[in-house]
């Protein structure tokens, strides 16, 4: 009975110390906090979504999205520049990092970034 109840403790408390939520339930929960205007809890959901998948592409531009709301521009720019070595062609994080080397008021970077969405298959089909 000893044996056995050790087990069941052992069991127990594997199955409460994994933590078995998955990286889309993270990114999920950080859309709803971020609904609720709570983006810093929603960044650390976020960063727990890509500590799960470092290759998770919409967390590090939700993330991104998410610290420039709270004025974190070179921050947000590490999350768009993570995509870019992801996926070089995303043009949302090539937009979202000409916007915030804006905001910085690095126009020359800005440029660079804006310039190259444009010229991005996406960014063709929204010239005028």
């Amino acid at each position: 009975m000893t044996k056995q109840l050790i087990r069941v403790l052992i069991l127990l408390l594997l199955f409460t110390s994994c933590d078995l939520k998955s990286p889309q339930d993270y990114y999920n929960l950080a859309i709803t906090l971020s609904e609720q205007k709570n983006n810093k809890e929603a960044i650390e959901m976020l960063n727990k979504a890509i500590a799960k998948d470092p290759k998770f592409i919409n967390a590090y531009i939700n993330r991104g999205a998410y610290k420039s709301d709270l004025g974190y521009y070179e921050e947000a720019i590490n999350d768009y520049k993570e995509v870019l070595k992801l996926d070089s062609e995303n043009t949302l994080a090539m937009l979202n990092t000409g916007r915030n080397y804006t905001r910085l008021r690095k126009y020359d970077k800005a440029l660079v970034y804006l310039n190259k969405a444009l010229d991005s298959e996406v960014g063709i089909h929204i010239r005028f």
